[in-house]
C-alpha cells in the first residue's frame, strides 16, 4: 500500500498545496487512515476541548474584521469556538453570520496553510513571519471539527484534514498540554470521514 505522503515533514516551512492530487480511492483512504493510527498510538488519552479563554461577542469581532482593525487569533479562535460550541439552531442570522467567519479562517489557511499570530486590513497577517505557534493550529482544527460537525459543510472537513496533516507532521513539537486535544481531533476526524464514506457506499 503506497504511503499517505501528506503529513509528513516540517509542513511549516515546506507546505503541503495539494495541487493536481492523484485519485486513489480506497486505497488512499486506508494510507491516510494507517498514517493517522501510527500518531495515535503515541499520543495519550483524548481530552476533550472545553470553551476557554478570552471572547469577544461575535458583533464586535465582526465589526474589528470589517473595520481593518488587528484581530488576535487566539482571541478570533477562542470565540468562534465557543459560538459553535453554545450554538442556537433557531438563530439563523447569527448562525449564518458564524459560518461565515469560519469561512473566513478556512480561506486564510487554504492560501497560507499557516496560523498567524494576528490579522487585519482585508484580514491579512500582520507579520508574515509569526505562524510557528502550534496552539494555535490546534484551536483552528478545533473550530474547524465542529463547525463541520454543526454546518456539515465539506469545505471544512477539507481543511479539518489538512490542518491534521500539518500537526501530524510536526506532533514530535506539540506542548503535553495540547496532545491530548490532537488525540481527540484525530478520532473525531476518523468518525467524519468513516460516516462519510459509509453515507456512499464505502466501508473503511
Amino acid at each position: 500500500m503506497p504511503g499517505y505522503k501528506y503529513a509528513t515533514g516540517d509542513l511549516l516551512e515546506e507546505r503541503n498545496t495539494y495541487f493536481y492530487t492523484t485519485f486513489e480511492g480506497k486505497v488512499f483512504l486506508d494510507s491516510w487512515s494507517e498514517s493517522r493510527n501510527e500518531i495515535l498510538k503515541k499520543l495519550p488519552e483524548p481530552q476533550i476541548c472545553e470553551p476557554s479563554g478570552e471572547i469577544e461577542s461575535l458583533c464586535m469581532l465582526k465589526l474589528r474584521i470589517e473595520t481593518d482593525e488587528v484581530v488576535q487569533s487566539e482571541s478570533l479562535l477562542n470565540t468562534l469556538y465557543h459560538e459553535l460550541f453554545n450554538m442556537d439552531s433557531s438563530n439563523r442570522k447569527k448562525n449564518k453570520e458564524l459560518e461565515a467567519m469560519v469561512d473566513l479562517m478556512v480561506q486564510r489557511f487554504e492560501v497560507s496553510k499557516r496560523i498567524h499570530k494576528e490579522y487585519w486590513k482585508k484580514f491579512r497577517a500582520v507579520d508574515k513571519r509569526n505562524y510557528k505557534n502550534l496552539s494555535l493550529y490546534v484551536q483552528a482544527a478545533e473550530v474547524y471539527e465542529i463547525a463541520y460537525d454543526v454546518f456539515k459543510k465539506l469545505t471544512f472537513l477539507n481543511v479539518l484534514i489538512k490542518i491534521l496533516d500539518t500537526i501530524c507532521a510536526v506532533h514530535s513539537g506539540l506542548e503535553d498540554s495540547l496532545n491530548g486535544r490532537v488525540s481527540a481531533l484525530l478520532q473525531k476526524e476518523k468518525r467524519h470521514v468513516n460516516n462519510l464514506a459509509n453515507s456512499v457506499g464505502v466501508l473503511l
